[in-house]
Order: structure tokens, then sequence, then C-alpha cells
């Protein structure tokens, strides 16, 4: 079995978001945040990091 990346994916799966989205979730995760606010459902697909849309 290979290791999964930080985004629970393999390196070579595709994770088909923007550069911002990618940005804004790796700062959320560096910092140990759990939620982000927004209302992009892209985030619903990526990591351990709640939506947060209200």
């Amino acid at each position: 079995m290979r290791p999964r990346g930080r985004l629970g994916r393999l390196p070579d799966e595709p994770l088909d978001v923007g550069l911002g989205d990618a940005l804004a979730y790796t700062y959320t995760e560096e910092r140990g945040l759990t939620e982000i606010y927004s209302f992009d459902k892209d985030f619903d697909r990526i990591g351990d990091v709640k939506r947060v849309s209200e």
C-alpha cells in the first residue's frame, strides 16, 4: 500500500480544485484549524476541514 498525501489522496490522483482553494485549505490545515467559512462546495471534497457556510 502506498502512503497517502496530506489530503488523503495518493500523490498521482488529481484533485480538481483551484489554486485559491488549495492555498486556503493548506493555510487552514497548517494552523490546526478545523473549519473554513466558505460558500465554495469544493471544500466538501478535500481533506478533513469542515466547510461552514452559515
